[in-house]
C-alpha cells in the first residue's frame, strides 16, 4: 500500500513540475516575443531587396538563422598571368588579403616577365589611401624607434585599387548594399557605416590583424 501511495505522489509531483515548467517556458517566450523567421523572398521576386538577398545567398555569404552577411575578411591565393606595365608576367606568388570592415586590401605578388626578368610588389589600399610596400606592414611599428621596410604613397592608384576591392564576387554585393541607403551594415559584427559621414581611414591589414597607421 505504501508503495502504491509513493507512486501516486510521484506522478502528482511530476505533473506539477511539468505544468509549472510549461507555464514558465510560455511566459519566457511571450516576453521575448519568440524568434523572428528569417526573410525569404518569393521565388519570382525581382525587387531590390530580393535581388541582393539572392545574390548574397547564392555566393554563400549569408549565415545564421537570420541569414545575414557574415563575410568580414578573405584570403586569396592564385596563379596565372597578370599585366605589369602592359606586359604579361607569369605569377610565381599571388596573395590577396581583404578586410571588408576596414575597407582594406593588401595584394602581394611576384612574377616573371617573358625575358626572364622577375618582378614583385605589395600593393595596398585602405579607404581613400593607397601605397606600395617593400615588405608586408612596412613602416608599421612603435611611435618611437626604427621601423622595418618602406611604404611609398600611391595616390594615383586609389581608384583602380578600390575598383578591384569592390568588384570582387563578395565585394560587389556589399557595394550594392552600401548604395541602398546613407548608412549600412557590413560583416558579422554588423558594424555601422555612413556614406555622408565617413570614418577616418586609419587602418590597414597586416599579418592577419589590423594595425593603425
Amino acid at each position: 500500500m505504501s508503495f502504491r501511495r509513493g507512486v501516486i505522489w510521484a506522478r502528482v509531483a511530476l505533473a506539477i513540475v511539468f505544468t509549472i515548467g510549461g507555464a514558465l517556458t510560455a511566459g519566457a517566450q511571450g516576453r521575448r516575443g519568440g524568434v523572428a523567421e528569417p526573410y525569404t523572398p518569393a521565388a519570382d521576386a525581382k525587387d531590390l531587396k530580393a535581388v541582393i538577398f539572392k545574390w548574397m545567398w547564392s555566393t554563400g555569404m549569408l549565415k545564421g538563422h537570420d541569414e545575414r552577411d557574415m563575410v568580414a575578411s578573405l584570403e586569396y591565393q592564385g596563379k596565372g598571368t597578370i599585366q605589369v606595365d602592359g606586359q604579361p608576367c607569369t605569377l610565381t606568388k599571388y596573395r590577396a588579403s581583404t578586410n571588408y570592415q576596414t575597407f582594406s586590401q593588401r595584394i602581394q605578388y611576384a612574377c616573371t616577365r617573358p625575358n626572364g626578368q622577375t618582378y614583385s610588389n605589395i600593393e595596398v589600399v585602405s579607404g581613400m589611401y593607397a601605397w606600395n610596400e617593400d615588405t608586408p606592414g612596412a613602416q608599421i611599428g612603435p611611435t618611437t624607434g626604427p621601423t622595418k621596410g618602406k611604404a611609398t604613397p600611391m595616390p594615383a592608384a586609389v581608384q583602380e585599387r578600390l575598383i578591384r576591392f569592390w568588384a570582387s564576387p563578395q565585394g560587389a554585393p556589399k557595394a550594392a548594399v552600401a548604395g541602398t541607403s546613407e548608412t549600412f551594415l557590413l560583416g558579422p559584427t554588423q558594424a555601422l557605416f555612413s556614406r555622408t559621414a565617413p570614418r577616418r581611414w586609419a587602418k590597414r591589414p597586416c599579418r592577419g590583424k589590423t594595425e593603425s597607421l
